[in-house]
């Protein structure tokens, strides 16, 4: 549980406070989570890094115009949610990296949604230097909710562990996340309203095409499909993120086609952050800048988190690149001496999750692998992972058949590796 501090933490804080105009107490709230990691009293670490997202929500929320009682309520899921989610990381075993195969897997997704939102202001600028503070404060929103719906993912696999009562206590805990289980009603509604959403004159195709989306693919499919506790977190997200605002759209429909499109285009980035939401080649929109930016953002935020895979991202560098280039270094280790790191694993995830959203800006990634990885084998890994219609470009640096260093590049959605 106890988060380390690391060189690309300190990087990104230091762009973030140059970047944005902050208050005197959000600075020291941001400042205050770096200077806590690593601290045995890992619960005061959490308490700034709460703070600080909640500041950053309820400024970032006025985006959308909405009325100060509805940003209070939005911002307040955090403290339920967080209830919930360190409760499943306290469970006996949850972080047992001994015992991978039998644990529950539970990321801490305060620290990972901090640390997404520092890398996703890095990226646009990057991408789009001047004129981004509207998109800025969309991508802050966006990032802020996106696994809002990940402790309900995990709730059925430790419900059986929790005791008799405390599922109660938690759901009803300050905060208005109780509405989403508790009054089915609401769910109802919103469904319908979205449904008639599309009908509104008002409102462009581009935005039509987005909310028809979000209604077939996000919103009906959790709530009348599957359901709110066993959908996706990525689709429960934008449930539970819309459900204490929606009433505002009942009041006002026909309000600014803007603000329609702003919202469509935030939870379009919440539901395809997840690399398991298949993106069908007949949409019928450009994805947005945002999305790419959360989507990319949420693939290179592995430093300081174990993976599935049995691979940890030790720490990460961006190096000095040209205009356009999103250029990162990642080292990876092995866990323990029984768990190897399995870098076909690791790189099979970011190829699958980075290639649909690659643009003509190009990203580069360089991992240092802990051991030497012999090329054939590689090659033969990854695509029994992904497939073999899967096109990979690999490249035979030196004629050498094996090495410790991988550069994987990113460029119109199509991804080369090379081996060195």
């Amino acid at each position: 549980m106890i988060r380390k501090k690391h060189n690309i933490d300190n990087d990104l804080i230091v762009f973030f406070l140059n970047n944005n105009k902050l208050n005197e107490e959000t600075q020291k709230c941001l400042i205050n989570w770096y200077g806590s990691l690593g601290e045995k009293e890992y619960q005061i670490n959490r308490k700034y890094a709460t703070s600080f997202l909640k500041m950053i929500a309820f400024e970032s929320l006025k985006e959308l115009d909405y009325p100060e009682k509805d940003r209070e309520n939005l911002v307040d899921i955090f403290e339920p949610l967080e209830l919930l989610l360190r409760t499943a990381i306290s469970l006996k075993d949850s972080e047992n990296i001994n015992n991978i195969k039998n644990s529950i897997k539970v990321r801490d997704h305060l620290s990972h949604t901090l640390r997404n939102l520092l890398l996703s202001n890095y990226i646009l600028n990057l991408y789009k230097p001047h004129n981004n503070e509207n998109l800025k404060r969309q991508i802050n929103i966006a990032i802020i909710f996106h696994d809002i719906g990940y402790p309900f993912e995990k709730l059925k696999k430790v419900a059986k562990k929790l005791e008799k009562g405390a599922l109660n206590d938690l759901l009803n805990s300050k905060g208005d996340i109780h509405i989403a289980l508790s009054r089915p009603d609401d769910l109802l509604e919103m469904l319908d309203f979205f449904g008639e959403l599309q009908n509104n004159s008002k409102i462009n195709a581009t935005t039509k095409f987005k909310l028809e989306y979000l209604y077939r693919e996000v919103i009906s499919s959790t709530i009348a499909g599957k359901g709110l506790f066993d959908s996706p977190h990525n689709l429960s997200s934008v449930v539970l993120f819309l459900l204490p605002i929606f009433h505002s759209w009942k009041k006002s429909p026909n309000d600014s086609q803007l603000k329609h499109e702003k919202i469509s285009d935030i939870c379009l980035s919440m539901a395809l952050h997840d690399r398991k939401q298949i993106i069908s080649d007949e949409l019928k929109f450009e994805i947005p800048l945002i999305t790419k930016i959360i989507r990319i953002a949420d693939e290179l935020q592995e430093w300081d988190r174990i993976q599935y895979n049995l691979s940890y991202t030790k720490d990460a560098n961006f190096k000095d690149s040209i205009s356009n280039i999103l250029s990162v270094d990642f080292e990876l280790k092995h866990i323990n001496r029984k768990n190897k790191c399995i870098p076909a694993i690791t790189l099979s995830d970011k190829i699958l999750g980075i290639s649909p959203f690659a643009g003509n800006e190009g990203i580069e990634l360089n991992y240092m692998l802990p051991s030497q990885v012999n090329k054939t084998k590689f090659i033969k890994q990854l695509k029994k992972l992904m497939g073999e219609n899967f096109i990979i470009y690999v490249s035979n640096v030196n004629g050498k058949n094996s090495g410790k260093n991988i550069k994987l590049f990113f460029y119109n959605n199509k991804a080369q590796i090379d081996i060195f």
